[in-house]
């Protein structure tokens, strides 16, 4: 049996045989088990005490029980359903039902006279540890790594890169080596972690996928339907944020085609892979975000146009060279006029 004390709930509307259910249970070393209070409750017991393991005692008397048994299913679906029924009439209705409903992945006969029911219970709770355990360890991945890079290793191996359309944003501290100077090393790296939090919610509230950090910035793309609109309007949300903080920095947005994958040879001791984005449109992103005043966006009259936001009046146009580019590119100054107001929760598309 596992060592991490497995949580099962009882579904038994006869007190008695719940507690001598329960009592059972507590012998073979299942320690967290609980009984139902009330159906009404259920909602609350799966919140504050999620089961590894629903156990329903059915009872042909209490044919409503299949009901609680269902509403559980659907308030936890991921988590096993044990039913434990007798033979006859009994036993031949919930295994109809759970046919038909999918709602009871195993159905035991009583009397529970072996061990054998005790071994699945523990067996299915040990699986439903298993997984939640994975779920968690993803979830903590997906923190320190983006997304599309957690969505890649999910994929063959045979497609090691993906090219797709996409708005590249960029951010970066200005006179982040003064403001070093001048500051204690754990004060910037503070300040430093609090500024490029709040870059990262803003570009999640509008549907982008950051990439990676960037020293003193973030890399952070934007795909699908509406990107040029929501990119550039996080992008002059994030110049609002930057006059509110004590590190303000520039932003660059440019558009086109990326390819992304891992970078970084796996075949040889000591060495290590890393998830990113590259190509011209990258390049001209982090161009354009070094042009950036601190609280401005530096962008392209293209971009502009595809978000369909006409009333942006441009702080400044320019044509100018880039390094690693042809000819000039026409680019465009962008700062959120004051009295707009902030976007607080969700984006409502044009």
């Amino acid at each position: 049996m596992s060592n991490s004390h497995p949580r099962l709930l009882l579904i038994d509307q006869e007190q008695f045989s719940a507690e001598i259910l329960l009592s059972e249970l507590e012998k073979k070393g299942f320690t967290q088990a609980r009984r139902l209070a009330s159906p009404e409750a259920l909602a609350e017991e799966l919140t504050m005490h999620p089961a590894d393991v629903i156990i329903f005692n059915y009872h042909y008397q209490h044919p409503a029980g299949l009901e609680i048994c269902g509403e559980a299913k659907r308030l936890a679906p991921e988590v096993p359903v044990v039913a434990v029924v007798s033979a006859g009439p009994a036993m031949k209705r919930v295994r109809e039902w759970a046919k038909e409903t999918k709602n009871i992945e195993v159905v035991v006969e009583k009397p529970l006279s072996d061990e054998r029911f005790f071994l699945l219970v523990s067996d299915l709770a040990a699986a439903r540890q298993a997984a939640r355990a994975q779920r968690e360890r993803f979830e903590r991945l997906t923190s320190i790594v983006p997304e599309d890079a957690v969505k890649a290793l999910e994929r063959s191996l045979d497609k090691q890169t993906d090219m797709f359309e996409a708005i590249v944003l960029f951010t970066d501290v200005r006179r982040s080596t003064t403001l070093i100077t001048n500051n204690p090393p754990e004060t910037y790296f503070n300040l430093l972690n609090l500024t490029l939090g709040a870059q990262s919610r803003l570009v999640e509230t509008f549907g982008g996928a950051v990439i990676k950090y960037t020293g003193d910035g973030m890399l952070a793309v934007f795909r699908g339907m509406g990107r040029s609109y929501l990119a550039l309007r996080c992008a002059l949300e994030l110049t609002r944020a930057s006059n509110q903080t004590v590190l303000p920095y520039g932003i660059g947005v440019a558009q086109g085609l990326v390819l992304a994958g891992f970078i970084g040879n796996p075949h040889r001791d000591g060495r290590r892979q890393h998830y990113d984005v590259i190509g011209a449109t990258v390049h001209l992103a982090a161009r354009l975000c070094s042009l950036a005043e601190a609280g401005e966006v530096m962008t392209t009259p293209a971009i502009v146009a595809g978000a369909r936001k006409g009333d942006l009046s441009p702080t400044r146009r320019d044509s100018v060279a880039l390094r690693g580019f042809n000819g000039e590119i026409a680019c465009v100054g962008l700062r959120i006029p004051e009295e707009t107001p902030a976007i607080i929760a969700a984006v409502v598309m044009p």
